[in-house]
């Protein structure tokens, strides 16, 4: 045993025996059995606090204490042992109560230590009765009576000193009672108390005045939470015993011993109801806080989500101006070269080959060029700009434009790409922005090229009088489920079925996505991974713009 613990073991048993001996000196019932015994307090709190190996100073004191008032070594040994057994027993239950808090700022936590001051001071009581009884320091006749006496006792010291001690160490959450308010409370107590429990000039009758102390302890309960509750009703029980020890007040009976039974019955009252009180504004109060902390850090949510909000936006208004102007830019030398293209193609000199390379190199200007057109078409939908211009169209002349314009890719790739125009249930002419609707029918097969790496894309147009659909498909790698609706994201770049980067700037479907909702139609996505996709747009036929 180290010197620390040792000395903290003899305080202990020091304290035990002075506090008993005091106990013991209130006309204890056949000499042993006190209705004043704050030693189980102070026993279970310590060994709460400290730990249960500090039983052996409980044994120890409680044995001293017993022996010096006169009881036999076996009969001391016998009170010891149910003294000690008292303390580890209550502290074993708290150990094990859920979620229970020393400090008893919740209700649960207070059900804890009543509970375990019952079972713990009726078995001490039992233990301690009958060792007074086999020893025969008592008969028969007095067991229940000591009994009684011994429980009330023991009942009391858990309820009122326990908690006076656990709730100062523990440091209760509640308000500090060096407060100007708790120091009047505190002195208003005092006097109250005084009042109904001493020699009052004008007694009333003989229990109506105990009514008076209770407006103040529950206003100590309230404002001050357990560590309050727990040290009013601690003076309180300190007044009225000291009273009525000195035959005066309304707990003044023929013999101390009488009139401290009725007194111990009052303090368990107000004990237990107002550490229960000062439970449930504890409870209530943190609740309080808690809903106050949620509210500012919701508050603060929010605020850093219109901030970012606010940076969204500029950083989208910043992007739509870069694409518009990038896309402005880009148009005019590429305009330079196609003309130059145009030139080389009608050249009456050149082979096959040549105009198969001019051919090609045509297309893909073409292709370029519908690219830059989409991301300024996208720069002005992003930026509310996009203006229509409708017209009486052909969808299947689109359709077939579209087509040749892309052959020259699918050749490249060893794909072929078939048409399926259901001309006599399409409408013939279709009131729309040819332009954009050649960009949905473009960007929607170029992406079918793009992800198919064997096999066919196939173009369909069908429709009736109400209207008109425009169907891609491929026998490409197909889309997983879950990633269906990222397809149509802006900036999407990843192939979600291998999972690597694929080439383009990631706008086709979102663009796609973007007109057809101008054009107040729907788009659509079935796929199976390994067997291919298809996108199916609907446009109504009767619209007009």
């Amino acid at each position: 045993m180290t010197p620390r613990r040792f000395a903290q073991m003899t305080a202990l048993a020091v304290t035990y025996v002075i506090v008993a001996r005091a106990g013991l000196l209130f006309d204890a019932e056949s000499g042993f059995a006190t209705l004043v015994w704050p030693p189980t307090g102070i026993a279970i709190a310590v060994l709460l606090i400290a730990g249960r190996w500090m039983w052996p100073a409980i044994l120890i004191g409680a044995f001293a204490a017993n022996v010096w008032t006169g009881a036999p070594i076996a009969v001391a040994s016998g009170i010891a042992i149910g003294n000690t057994l008292e303390a580890v027993i209550a502290v074993s239950i708290l150990q094990r109560w859920p979620r229970f808090e020393s400090a008893l700022v919740d209700v649960h936590s207070v059900g804890g230590l009543v509970t375990a001051a019952i079972v713990a001071t009726t078995t001490s009581a039992t233990i301690g009765v009958t060792s007074l009884f086999a020893g025969g320091v008592i008969a028969s006749p007095h067991l229940v009576e000591t009994w009684r006496a011994w429980w009330v006792g023991d009942l009391l010291g858990a309820l009122v000193v326990a908690p006076l001690i656990l709730t100062w160490r523990a440091g209760s959450p509640a308000r500090s009672l060096r407060s100007l308010e708790a120091l009047a409370a505190g002195v208003l107590l005092i006097a109250t108390s005084w009042l109904v429990f001493g020699p009052t000039l004008a007694p009333v009758g003989p229990f109506q005045q105990l009514y008076a102390v209770i407006p103040i302890l529950t206003w100590m309960a309230i404002r001050f939470g357990p560590r309050g509750a727990a040290t009013a009703t601690f003076v309180v029980a300190v007044i009225a015993i000291a009273a009525t020890s000195f035959s005066v007040g309304p707990f003044a009976r023929e013999t101390l011993r009488g009139g401290l039974m009725a007194l111990q019955v009052y303090v368990a009252f107000i004990a237990a109801t107002f550490i229960v009180v000062a439970a449930l504004a504890s409870e209530r109060a943190r609740a309080a806080r808690d809903a106050e902390q949620r509210r500012r850090e919701l508050e603060t949510a929010l605020q850093s989500m219109q901030v970012a909000r606010e940076h969204a936006e500029h950083a989208s208004g910043v992007k739509t101006d870069f694409l518009r102007l990038v896309s402005h830019e880009l148009r005019t030398p590429l305009a330079t070269l196609l003309l130059q293209v145009e030139r080389l193609k009608l050249e009456p000199d050149a082979d096959a080959d040549h105009r198969k390379l001019v051919t090609n190199m045509h297309a893909q200007g073409q292709r370029l060029h519908h690219l830059i057109d989409g991301l300024l078409d996208f720069a002005r939908i992003q930026s509310g700009r996009l203006e229509l211009h409708v017209e009486s169209a052909d969808p299947s002349r689109v359709v077939n434009d579209c087509a040749d314009e892309l052959r020259p890719l699918a050749e490249a790739n060893q794909l072929g790409l078939d048409l399926d125009l259901d001309t006599t249930a399409a409408p013939a002419r279709f009131a729309t922005d040819q332009r954009l609707l050649r960009l949905v029918v473009i960007n929607l097969a170029h992406n079918a090229l793009k992800f198919t790496p064997k096999g066919k894309v196939t173009i369909m147009l069908a429709g009736d009088a109400r209207e008109l659909r425009i169907t891609v498909r491929d026998t490409g790698r197909g889309i997983p489920l879950a990633d269906q609706q990222r397809v149509f994201e802006p900036f999407e770049l990843l192939d979600p079925v291998r999972n690597k980067h694929v080439p383009g700037v990631g706008l086709g479907l979102a663009l796609v996505h973007a007109i057809v909702t101008a054009l107040g139609g729907t788009i659509s996505l079935e796929s199976i991974v390994d067997q291919g996709s298809s996108f199916t747009v609907t446009l109504p036929s009767g619209n007009d713009g």
